[in-house]
């Protein structure tokens, strides 16, 4: 398996095009404030060969706002150097709720869009494994989400975080 395992940082420019060239596909993390990513990226890492790995967390205090224009500024380098991402897991934080649905849904959009662009993509919408809650509001936000993907070849999947490794597992 080849990664580039980038956290909370993209790498610099000059630096994106070695990294996204020497991978068929792209794979990228977004994770809230305090999300658990180990799950996920073990299981990104056992099943996702040949890909660049990249993971974008939200920083301390950073605003979902804020949080958003930063994926737009790492997405269109990675759109500069030629390349898409295929594939992306939005890991939430524990206690992910309702109120947390239209905030998220903006931030996914412009990931989803560049999907849309690329004609393809899969978003996984993983939460903490055992936190109800979150499993209701990830699975309000995936059917917002998915109304705006329909006949895109994009699709939205929602799953805990053992369900995702499960769903992650299938990759191929």
């Amino acid at each position: 398996m080849a990664f580039a395992y980038v956290r909370d940082e993209f790498p610099e420019p000059e630096n994106r095009r070695t990294v996204m060239a020497s991978a068929e596909r792209a794979v990228l993390i977004l994770a809230q404030e305090g999300a658990e990513l180990e799950p996920v990226l073990s299981a990104w890492k056992r099943n996702a060969e040949q890909a660049a790995l990249m993971v974008l967390q939200q920083e301390a205090g950073e605003s979902a706002t804020d949080f958003k224009r930063r994926l737009q500024q790492n997405l269109a380098g990675i759109e500069s150097a030629g390349q898409g991402i295929e594939q992306s897991t939005f890991v939430a934080k524990s206690g992910f709720g309702l109120p947390d649905v239209l905030a998220t849904v903006a931030l996914l959009s412009t990931l989803i869009a560049a999907m849309v662009s690329m004609g393809s993509g899969r978003v996984y919408l993983c939460g903490h494994a055992g936190d109800a809650q979150a499993g209701t509001a990830l699975e309000a936000l995936a059917d917002a989400m998915r109304d705006q993907v329909r006949g895109t070849g994009v699709d939205v999947l929602t799953d805990e975080l053992d369900g995702a490794r499960s769903s992650l597992s299938a990759l191929g």
